[in-house]
């Protein structure tokens, strides 16, 4: 989970606020089923959206699968930071970090937010739900955590102003990164989902994440411009 760009007391308030409210909301869903964090989302979410390789603890057959971590070389090339192995399972499941997965996991469950909640007659959220998920709740507030341009909505970074921004998305787009690199974002407007998994560690000053959304955006045929998107955010009253 990235960390935001440091603007000051209230930039790292907002953060840990949202941190904080996410760990809390998980605490209490648990709680009030009776189950753990990692139980109940192996049972409502991943299993039922076909998500074998997504869990807290890596099994130990699996680890060969895992991404080895790198780091930029002065040379322009990368060196080994970090190799895969196995770690003993925790018993802390946080709410907002933690979780390993694959790409192809990653994409159903991206796909399922794209479709309004549903995905192969599975529906786990409320195409409305999905709606509030997506829309900016900060107002003008300027909230630096995917960068300019964007607020923030139940989750995910939302971009309220193309202008102020790298990416070269649409307006309500949405999304989220972690610390090493990953990238993921919703394009409602043009009906996009775009995934980049990576390991690398220190990449800020690469750019990777903007590159990786221009290159794919301007690859993009306008072949469903005329369609109307399934999910689009709502417009906070002020």
């Amino acid at each position: 989970m990235d960390e935001p760009k440091a603007r000051g007391p209230e930039a790292r308030a907002r953060h840990a606020d949202s941190a904080d409210g996410a760990i809390t909301a998980g605490t209490v869903n648990v709680t009030a089923v009776g189950v753990s964090i990692d139980t109940y989302l192996k049972e409502r979410i991943f299993e039922p959206l076909g998500m074998p390789d997504t869990f807290y603890n890596v099994p130990r057959d699996r680890v060969d699968r895992v991404a080895a971590m790198y780091r930029p070389t002065a040379d322009g090339g990368s060196a080994l930071s970090r190799a895969p192995e196995f770690s003993e399972p925790t018993t802390y499941f946080p709410g907002v970090s933690g979780l390993n997965s694959t790409a192809a996991d990653y994409f159903r469950f991206a796909q399922m937010i794209a479709n309004g909640g549903e995905l192969d007659g599975v529906r786990l959220l409320g195409r409305m739900t999905v709606d509030l998920m997506i829309s900016n709740h900060t107002d003008d507030k300027s909230v630096y955590i995917r960068g300019d341009g964007y607020g923030f909505g139940l989750g995910f970074g939302v971009l309220v102003d193309p202008t102020k921004s790298l990416d070269t998305l649409s307006p309500g787009s949405y999304g989220w990164g972690g610390a090493f690199g990953t990238l993921y974002w919703g394009d409602p407007a043009e009906d996009l989902v775009g995934l980049m998994f990576i390991q690398l560690r220190g990449h800020g000053p690469l750019n990777i994440r903007q590159r990786f959304t221009n290159v794919v955006t301007q690859a993009v045929v306008d072949s469903v411009a005329d369609q109307e998107p399934t999910v689009r955010g709502y417009a906070i009253p002020q």
